[in-house]
């Protein structure tokens, strides 16, 4: 078990620290900042009479939960956008089989050409539709799709950042405004 010193605030009250904290920033119940002393200074201090496990624990809030959450989507989204990356490196519609073999469709095995006919056939011969621009389209709908969804994900998790972190800050900023009615 930790000993437990009293650090003085200039409001009056003590802040209870232990000797891990040399350094750190603390606050008050008051909401003032109060910076930690050296190891050799915390010695010199007013060890408090009740032990570290009677003193109140830290328990995470909102702001701390609206933080991670803010993170992890953001995380997800960062994931889920290399996967689509990954998996269509190239911007579907951009240099397709469709275009490919109309390129290179007089060097196609006779075989392969069969083959090829056999496929467009199923779905119905017109020029204007051959089933590998249907898969195109249905390749670059969903290539779109994942995309909206990253970037939702990415901007709602920077949102829960920024909203987590102004809450965080309200929190431990003092009350310095006060009304009178």
């Amino acid at each position: 078990m930790s000993t437990i010193y009293l650090l003085p605030c200039r409001c009056g009250r003590t802040i209870p620290i232990e000797a891990r904290q040399a350094g750190e920033t603390v606050h008050c119940q008051c909401g003032l900042a109060a910076q930690v002393p050296t190891l050799r200074e915390i010695a010199a201090l007013e060890r408090s009479e009740y032990p570290a496990a009677d003193r109140p624990a830290v328990t995470w809030g909102g702001p701390q939960r609206t933080l991670l959450l803010g993170a992890a989507l953001v995380a997800i989204s960062l994931l889920a956008g290399l996967a689509v990356y990954s998996y269509w490196p190239v911007t579907p519609g951009e240099d397709t089989t469709t275009q490919l073999l109309r390129r290179n469709i007089d060097r196609l095995s006779p075989l392969d050409s069969l083959h090829l006919f056999q496929r467009e056939t199923e779905i119905g011969l017109s020029p204007a539709k051959l089933a590998s621009d249907t898969a195109r389209e249905k390749t670059t709908m969903l290539y779109r799709v994942w995309l909206v969804l990253v970037t939702a994900g990415l901007g709602a998790g920077t949102l829960l950042l920024i909203l987590g972190a102004c809450r965080s800050m309200a929190q431990r900023s003092p009350q310095r405004h006060s009304r009178k009615m």
